[in-house]
């Protein structure tokens, strides 16, 4: 008989895949009282890391589990799945994928080390439904995989996880429950909680039910986000909650969770009441997250790498500002600010070429240094180079077509390098003193920051009147029935700020758009800048979902791409002509 799933009091998220409730949980997943949890391991079996999900089980089954899996021939393939009893844990099975190999391994693993890594978890997740299926089991529960020992950023590995999910119990698969831990973290509980809320029937009830409530002043509510005292912030989500009761009244806590409610409005009430309270505690969960880091900004103010992302900025920018700030152990901040800085003059590139081919490619020379620079592997050099050498071009006559700003941002109108261009320069400086595989440690990082995270303080500021233009994505054109016979109706996405999933959103524009393409809107008017084919927004085996993909090198045959997020490539040999009729032969 299988063992009932363990009973959590009123589990903040959750959200329906198909058949299958989805929800994330804070605790301890070797406590988990379900058929099976999932466990990240090496591809040797060894159950290592004393804080680790298997370390926790090695220590709980007195070294049972690592007897069994000693007699599993290894090493076992990334992604791949092995099965033992649970010996004395609450749940009855627990399933070993191989997400990583040995620290001798992930030591001298390159720099795609983390697209290995989700590839790993995303076939992992995929063998574990199957393996539940064959054993009939309703139950599972899972980690937040990778994020822990190993370290990698939760927001993607959140990304992958639950895309692998939508994917894979969008059928019956007989599973009814599938919970995601975190341990511990309530700022990663409360990333994975929206993420996860943001996708399910939950997020659209509770935010439908929050539209409703005009009595409540949800509205002066939103206005005192920006006081960061933890009291008013108590405060406020208190007397919201009030407002919710008031009007609504209380939720009846002696009810059963499989009690059937007396009236379809009963449960109505029961329900919108308890998503808006969880909607309103999740919030002040990230108020007090602000106010965390508030208080710690003077202690680390030498090391601090940037403020809070402006909800404002474009998608990749907006994700490379957050990162550079994500981290407090100096060695960690380092390699992050290197892979910011490595995403900004990638966009910032993508801008200047973007606006070069808009105001006609007038420059032959410099059309011949552009196809000579594409036809090798890109460094963060060659991105800053491509970046100053178009808005050097566009200082002229043919000057931008929509980003007016881009020239006088690297340049003064006398040809002499801008602020922020030199500053750009001199953190490239910074950035090849870290190598890839030979991380610094916490001395010389600390070192290293002092010096660096100023600049990236400095360049942030200066490049706010480029980055005010939004990132569109058109995804379907729907012209009918329009008032205006100039018109055209478009489904957007605008791919601005760190949202898990881009707002959507259709609008009335009288220019000309291709469906599935990039584009950059001017903030007040309606004026667009093409940026295909350096810049897309394309469909990710890995996190099965779209990623913005920036032009990384043209080939004979094929055109690469990689994401802004992580190091992963894709090769596409439909854009090659296209490249080779803008720039022309490289001599």
């Amino acid at each position: 008989m299988n063992p009932q799933p363990e009973s959590h009091p009123s589990p903040i998220w959750s959200a329906q895949f198909g058949p299958t409730l989805v929800t994330a949980v804070q605790g301890d997943i070797t406590d988990e009282r379900v058929d099976a949890i999932l466990n990240s391991a090496n591809t040797w079996m060894i159950l290592g890391g004393r804080h680790s999900v298997a370390g926790r089980i090695d220590y709980k089954t007195n070294g049972r589990v690592a007897e069994a899996l000693s007699r599993i021939h290894t090493p076992v393939e990334l992604g791949e799945v092995v099965i033992t009893d649970g010996f004395g844990l609450p749940c009855k099975h627990i399933f070993h994928i191989a997400t990583h190999g040995t620290q001798e391994e992930e030591r001298s693993a390159g720099e795609d080390d983390l697209a290995i890594r989700m590839e790993a978890v995303n076939k992992g997740i995929t063998r574990s439904v199957e393996k539940a299926r064959e054993l009939q089991l309703t139950s599972i529960a899972m980690p937040l995989f990778a994020t822990g020992s190993l370290g990698y950023p939760a927001r993607i590995m959140i990304d992958v996880i639950l895309n692998t999910l939508d994917s894979e119990l969008r059928e019956d698969t007989g599973l009814r429950e599938v919970r995601i831990l975190t341990f511990r973290n309530e700022r990663t509980h409360a990333e994975l909680g929206l993420a996860l809320q943001s996708r399910g029937a939950a997020a659209a009830g509770s935010s439908q039910f929050l539209r409703q409530l005009d009595a409540v002043g949800l509205a002066s509510a939103a206005a005192a986000i920006g006081v960061v005292d933890s009291g008013t912030i108590g405060g406020l989500v208190g007397a919201v909650v009030g407002g919710l009761i008031h009007k609504w009244g209380a939720p009846d806590e002696s009810k059963s969770a499989t009690a059937a409610p007396s009236t379809p409005e009963s449960v109505d009430r029961d329900t919108h009441l308890r998503q808006a309270i969880a909607l309103l505690r999740a919030e002040n969960l990230n108020l007090r997250e602000r106010l965390r880091v508030l208080e710690e900004e003077k202690a680390r103010q030498a090391q601090d790498i940037s403020p809070a992302p402006s909800p404002q900025l474009p998608l990749p920018v907006a994700f490379a500002v957050s990162m550079a700030a994500s981290e407090t152990s100096p060695p960690l901040q380092v390699e992050n600010l290197r892979r910011a800085f490595s995403i900004l003059v990638k966009y910032l590139a993508v801008i200047g070429l973007s606006e070069y081919k808009g105001a006609g490619l007038s420059e032959k020379a410099l059309n011949q240094e552009i196809s000579k620079m594409l036809r090798k592997p890109l460094t963060d050099g060659s991105w800053l180079k491509l970046a100053t050498s178009t808005a050097r071009a566009l200082g002229g006559a043919n000057g931008p077509t929509l980003v007016r700003e881009y020239p006088a941002l690297l340049f003064h109108g006398d040809g002499r390098f801008s602020d922020a261009n030199r500053m750009l320069y001199e953190l490239l400086k910074h950035r090849n003193q870290v190598h890839d595989n030979n991380p610094f440690d916490e001395s010389t990082a600390t070192g290293w920051l002092e010096s660096a995270a100023p600049l990236w303080q400095g360049i942030l500021p200066r490049i706010a009147p480029v980055m005010q233009y939004g990132l569109v994505y058109v995804d379907d054109l729907i012209d009918f029935g329009l008032a205006d016979p100039e018109a055209h109706q478009y489904h957007i996405r605008w791919l601005m700020g760190e949202h898990f999933v881009p707002r959507a959103e259709i609008v009335e524009w009288r220019a000309k758009l291709r469906k599935g393409r990039l584009f950059l809107k001017h903030p007040s008017e309606e004026r667009f800048l093409p940026l295909h084919p350096f810049l897309l927004y394309e469909h990710c085996t890995l996190t099965r979902a779209r990623e913005t993909w920036c032009i990384d090198g043209v080939w004979e045959d094929a055109v690469s791409f990689s994401t802004f997020r992580f190091p992963y490539k894709w090769r596409d040999t439909a854009c090659v002509g296209e490249f080779r009729n803008m720039f022309g032969p490289s001599n």
